[in-house]
């Protein structure tokens, strides 16, 4: 029997089409949570683009929003990447940040640069997301919806195309290992085309880059869980538990996964005995893409284990 697949039709998009949403005078972004902090939600700049993807400037009229910081106003969402930034410190749900410009523009897209550095600035990016424009400042109607994925100084435009298959988060279960109490992997690559290049970034700390940082369950002293996508089998992550552990990448761009590549532990325990491969574009709700049976291993070895397509 085939391994499970959730069917193509079945998976989420990552955003809402857009288009043809007329000329108005007050623009937003509307975010409805952010990716855990408690505290509240920070952008570091907010573009309105048209119909050709140019920037509508922000000059001449006002930065607008449901609440800001002393040092982190409205209006540093709109400087032109002066190194400001807004954040809204009173909550982490219902926060927006918007333009009143002096006559109506027909925006038609929204970028999004998101912070590089900061207390918990990571957790504290805006996740689900709404594009919305008013002619009062009073009276909003959503034009798209779209899920902001968090990475350190990424910049994104809304909508976006997610083909049927693709996510940008993808993560790796492991239910139970052949032998032990942790999880180990000295090296893990995900392949887009089976034999093909990794495509995940090598990675220095579990903060990432723009193109995409790592996610995982647990993580022992010392074995982080971004030392498995170094390009090197010199270092390792380890999971605290031989059960339900998992490690897994949020990227920049959605991929369609087709392989997977896993080394394990030079002396061939600690491995998993099984991998269920799951796509999200959220992180939160998870399609099961192929749950995966390694066999035996030996000592360092790497198994290359494609997904069913």
């Amino acid at each position: 029997m085939l391994p499970f697949r959730a069917p193509l039709f079945a998976r989420p998009q990552a955003s809402s089409p857009g288009g043809g949403f007329g000329s108005h005078a007050y623009w937003r972004v509307f975010c409805e949570d952010n990716w855990g902090d408690a505290t509240g939600i920070v952008i570091a700049e907010v573009e309105f683009l048209d119909g050709s993807g140019s920037v509508i400037a922000a000059t001449g009229g006002t930065a607008i929003g449901s609440d800001d910081s002393a040092t982190n106003e409205f209006s540093k969402a709109f400087d032109g990447g002066g190194g400001g930034s807004w954040f809204a410190d009173s909550g982490p749900t219902n926060q927006w940040i918007g333009y009143h410009y002096p006559s109506t523009e027909p925006v038609e897209k929204v970028r999004l640069t998101m912070v590089a550095s900061g207390t918990n600035f990571l957790t504290r990016m805006p996740k689900n997301c709404r594009l919305e424009y008013s002619d009062d400042g009073s009276s909003w109607t959503t034009a798209i919806t779209f899920i902001n994925v968090s990475l350190k100084g990424a910049q994104f435009t809304y909508p976006e195309s997610v083909a049927p298959g693709a996510y940008k988060i993808w993560k790796a279960l492991v239910p139970s290992v052949n032998s032990g109490t942790l999880t180990v992997c000295k090296e893990f690559e995900w392949r887009s085309v089976v034999s093909g290049a990794d495509q995940t970034p090598v990675f220095t700390d579990n903060f990432g880059t723009s193109a995409g940082r790592v996610i995982y369950s647990s993580q022992a002293a010392g074995a982080d869980a971004y030392k498995a996508f170094t390009d090197s089998t010199s270092d390792q992550w380890i999971g605290n538990s031989g059960s339900n552990e998992y490690l897994g990448v949020i990227f920049a761009t959605a991929l369609d996964m087709a392989e997977i590549a896993w080394t394990c532990h030079d002396s061939g325990s600690y491995a998993p005995a099984s991998i269920e491969i799951y796509g999200s574009h959220d992180g939160d709700t998870w399609d099961l893409i192929d749950t995966l049976t390694p066999g035996t291993w030996t000592g360092g070895e790497t198994k290359q284990l494609a997904l069913a397509a």
